[in-house]
């Protein structure tokens, strides 16, 4: 069954990306599931998305896959050969694998199971047993911080906040960034990013409550885990402010929580 291509034909493609329409919506792109063919969004989202390509197009990550990249295309035909056979030895040596993995499954060749992950290869993200061992003490640690913003026994050990209060801070940070985007999907994020932890300490420094703010969804996966006011000094007008209060608000918590010990 074919899928439904809403695109005008070739010849008709006229438009282009950043043209900005009559009622403030701005062109993205051609999308054969776009209302006619056509994806227009809104000027905070076209900034977000820009701002996300800049940002990755000068991380390691996508750097080094960039060099790798290259180093494919001009591989000579004794390095293609060696690539090929190691594929097909790879391919072999799948067919070992359960069908379903369970997390923390290791492989042959000693890497360990994390997930299913569409983007990944095969779908299957694999990670070497060091990184595994960090994202599971990471992890362990983002579902503690969780139960404490729900108020938790262990909130003031973990985010420095009394449970009592764990709640009522949370709701008025996130009410804060409603009014300025009441619209959007928001998260809680870290300001400086927990997966950035060098230690045990720094990742509980992280984790204290004067490091978390509500921005919206969109704009999450751009900061990746770079420098938190770097990234600031990228965002719009509106981004910025909601940041800017929040902390404010967190700084005026601090010290309430001190002026009472």
């Amino acid at each position: 069954m074919t899928k439904k291509d809403n695109r005008p034909p070739k010849e008709l493609r006229t438009l282009k990306k950043g043209t900005v329409r009559g009622d403030g919506m701005v062109f993205r792109g051609y999308h054969c599931r776009a209302k006619n063919g056509e994806w227009w969004e809104t000027r905070e989202l076209h900034d977000a998305h820009c701002r996300k390509l800049e940002l990755r197009s000068k991380s390691p990550d996508y750097l080094i896959a960039q060099r790798e990249r290259q180093k494919i295309r001009y591989m000579s035909s004794k390095e293609r050969e060696e690539k090929k056979a190691k594929e097909e030895k790879e391919m072999e040596m799948r067919k070992t694998l359960p069908n379903k993995m369970k997390f923390g499954y290791v492989r042959w060749d000693g890497m360990v199971f994390w997930s299913y992950m569409k983007n990944c290869k095969h779908g299957e993200r694999w990670v070497t047993p060091e990184l595994f061992e960090r994202k599971l003490s990471e992890q362990t640690m983002r579902d503690a911080v969780k139960r404490a913003w729900k108020g938790g026994k262990d909130s003031f050990e973990i985010i420095g906040l009394p449970s009592s209060m764990a709640i009522d801070v949370d709701l008025h940070k996130k009410e804060i960034a409603q009014k300025i985007f009441p619209d959007q999907k928001l998260d809680r994020d870290h300001m400086r990013p927990l997966g950035g932890a060098t230690s045990d300490e720094d990742a509980r420094r992280r984790n204290h409550f004067t490091n978390f703010v509500y921005i919206p969804s969109a704009l999450n996966q751009s900061k990746k885990d770079g420098e938190f006011w770097d990234w600031f000094k990228l965002q719009s007008a509106s981004v910025q402010k909601c940041i800017t209060l929040q902390c404010k608000y967190n700084e005026k918590i601090r010290r309430k929580i001190i002026s009472q010990t």
